[in-house]
């Protein structure tokens, strides 16, 4: 591989022995809210796409908040003869596959058995372009011949995928949101063809081929209604085929120099070195060799190669909270990220409120990645006027907001553990408030200080005072490990949220100043028991 920051494989992840491949050895890329996850096998190449919108479930609270769903695969087949699965087939030889987390972008290079002629495949998401793209290349003397197909999730209620000149498409309804997908192929080579039948889009003698693809639903999170912007069926294809066309009129090359300038933008915000030299000495390695060898030996990861794993492990986490949370979809990066290749994927892939959506936000701004925080914060704003997230609090008899652990893109919850965690709220607004602190935007501040301030509302209205006159928050549960009643999470966020409102209207003059004390928030803060 060309940069050192790199995870790079000798075989497909199909020919690896363990149970779940996708998990472990699939590559996957992203722009934001458009994902994949790559397989790379050389007679059979897999695309398993995502996109972060696709929900199916509802707005209620305590019903049925659906899962993320896994939008399919495109299935890109040989049909040149060159390789198959077959054991007296030719095999490939130098087979590497990788993902660049420096470039934002995967590959797979291997070499004819015959005369050794080199193949190359590159991958990656766009974000300027807002495309998911695959090049084929052919070596000198050979020629691509291949057929591309849709395979669709599970339980979308799709049409069947047609073809028809180069394009592919599939869409449906999944309960609230309406969605679209399609992929466009672009042959180069002369003599090289294009035909369709009703099992995909066949390309023949071709000496590259340039495979895009792209997807989106009509989700709207400020459309606290239908949680649609209202686009017809016709308008989500009219918009996904002119990116489509768009991208294929820049070809390869540009794709790739802007989506590359463009990732490079997040990615070299931050360096790690942690030894002298360690960049170059660990590339040598396959990364499964590298973990191998870090864990043999306590002494190891002191060694040049033992520093340098920590080094990808690190920029590996900047990779994956860039390729699954930027651009303007306000929908926070879920249990798996942007990634999911099930229609009931476990805990639903929801928006797990209790510590793991957190938890992908954390290294947002210390790490340089304030645009990435975003999508989240944007998320918070809209559904605290979402009927589930103030149901949430008025269940109770409270006012204001706050959110239970399951979660959806729409505001609904499911009914587990809603009154164990009820600052979860509390917990949220410490995001916002962090974001503040690293950018000091105050346009962003007058946007978040109102959410902010309707959560401190309910956080205030639930404190009781315990033996010795503090206000305690009880009833709570410690996420992930307990224990059970008063929790030093529910205290803590509690205060941090109290004390943020508080410094916050000394900077800015909002009407709801001079409501603070009739709603006791200044006493609750200054007799929490932290």
């Amino acid at each position: 591989p060309p940069n050192p920051l790199t995870l790079w494989y000798p075989k497909p992840a199909t020919m690896t022995t363990v149970e779940n491949k996708w998990m472990e050895y699939s590559l996957p890329i992203g722009n934001g809210h458009l994902g994949a996850c790559l397989f790379g096998g050389a007679y059979c190449d897999e695309l398993q796409f995502n996109e972060k919108s696709l929900w199916s479930g509802a707005s209620t609270v305590g019903g049925d908040h659906g899962y993320y769903q896994n939008f399919g695969s495109v299935y890109v087949i040989d049909e040149s003869n060159e390789f198959s699965l077959t054991a007296t087939s030719p095999r490939p030889n130098k087979y590497v596959r990788f993902l660049d987390i420096e470039d934002g972008g995967a590959g797979v290079n291997f070499t004819h058995s015959t005369d050794g002629g080199q193949y190359y495949r590159r991958y990656f998401s766009s974000e300027p372009d807002d495309v998911i793209a695959a090049h084929y290349v052919a070596p000198e003397g050979h020629k691509l011949a291949f057929q591309v197909s849709y395979y669709p999730g599970e339980n979308l209620n799709n049409s069947r995928p047609v073809y028809a000149d180069g394009y592919g498409e599939f869409h449906g309804k999944l309960g609230l949101l309406s969605y679209n997908t399609q992929l466009r192929v672009v042959p180069v080579g002369e003599g090289a063809t294009l035909t369709e039948d009703e099992m995909g889009i066949h390309v023949a003698n071709a000496d590259e081929v340039l495979v895009l693809l792209s997807a989106k639903t009509d989700y709207d999170g400020t459309n606290m209604s239908t949680f649609t912007n209202g686009e017809t069926p016709e308008q989500l294809h009219a918009d996904i085929r002119k990116n489509l066309d768009n991208a294929a009129a820049k070809g390869w090359e540009r794709l790739l120099a802007d989506h590359t300038e463009n990732f490079h933008s997040y990615m070299d915000r931050v360096k790690l070195n942690l030894n002298t030299g360690t960049l170059d000495a660990a590339s040598t390695k396959t990364t499964e060799a590298l973990v191998t060898y870090y864990n043999q030996s306590s002494s190891n990861p002191k060694t040049k190669d033992g520093l340098f794993l920590e080094q990808l492990y690190f920029q590996y986490g900047r990779y994956l909270g860039i390729s699954c949370s930027r651009g303007s979809l306000p929908v926070p990066s879920n249990l798996q990220g942007l990634w999911n290749d099930k229609a009931s994927a476990p805990w639903h892939s929801d928006i797990h409120t209790n510590i793991n959506v957190q938890m992908n936000y954390w290294p947002m701004e210390p790490t340089n990645l304030s645009e990435c925080h975003m999508p989240y914060l944007d998320y918070i704003i809209n559904m605290v006027n979402s009927p589930g997230w103030k149901q949430a609090a008025s269940n109770s008899g409270n006012p204001g907001w706050t959110v239970y652990t399951e979660s959806n893109i729409f505001g609904g919850t499911s009914t587990w553990g809603n009154h164990e965690m009820k600052t979860l709220g509390a917990w949220y607004c410490t995001h916002l408030w962090r974001y503040y602190k690293y950018t000091m935007d105050r346009q962003f501040l007058r946007r978040a200080l109102p959410v902010m301030y309707q959560n401190a509302l309910f956080t205030a209205s639930i404190a009781t005072r315990d033996a010795q006159g503090l206000y305690e928050i009880q009833n709570e549960f410690s996420p992930e490990h307990g224990p059970y009643d008063v929790t030093a999470f529910a205290q803590q966020t509690s205060y941090e949220v109290l004390d943020a409102i508080l410094k916050l209207f000394d900077y800015i003059a909002t009407p709801e100043g001079d409501t603070l004390l009739s709603f006791g928030i200044e006493n609750v803060h200054y007799e929490l028991d932290e």
